[in-house]
């Protein structure tokens, strides 16, 4: 187990593109501002996959999987290169919660239902979790849920301790 026996285990839950993983050379937003995911979906190929850069929440989310849980929670539907990606970058997790096959939820409602599960299976405290999340429609879909979420360009301001 990580950290201190006695302390509490916060979970640290981490989205990935334009929130850890700068990914936006492989996507396209629709009129209505929602993205493409014929689009994505093309180029999810290890080559472009590859071409996807590290951004600075990065290292704070290395170092919060040194004292506590680390989530990823991704609209990616996600494939093996994703994960080999994950692992050249030194991005470390303890539990992925994703996008199934042919699943079509807006991310809020994907997400929200992803981390209710999650919640609920491992009688996690929503008090006890942090949510990094670039998708202003995911905030406010945790709202109910009772989960800090921060903006990643607010997480350089805010005040997290691991």
């Amino acid at each position: 187990m990580k950290g201190n026996l006695m302390e509490k285990l916060r979970t640290y839950i981490f989205d990935l593109d334009m929130t850890v993983i700068d990914s936006s050379h492989r996507k396209v937003s629709l009129p209505d501002g929602s993205i493409d995911l014929l689009h994505w979906k093309e180029n999810c190929t290890p080559e472009k996959i590859f071409k996807d850069e590290v951004m600075p929440l990065a290292e704070f989310m290395r170092e919060a999987y040194r004292h506590h849980r680390v989530v990823i929670c991704t609209a990616r539907e996600l494939s093996a290169f994703d994960i080999m990606y994950l692992r050249a970058n030194n991005l470390p997790y303890d539990m992925i919660l994703h996008r199934g096959k042919n699943d079509n939820r807006p991310d809020g409602k994907l997400k929200s239902d992803l981390i209710s599960d999650f919640l609920f299976l491992y009688g996690v405290e929503p008090s006890d979790c942090v949510f990094f999340e670039d998708n202003l429609s995911v905030h406010e879909a945790m709202k109910p849920l009772g989960i800090l979420t921060i903006h990643p360009e607010d997480a350089v301001h805010a005040d997290i301790e691991y």
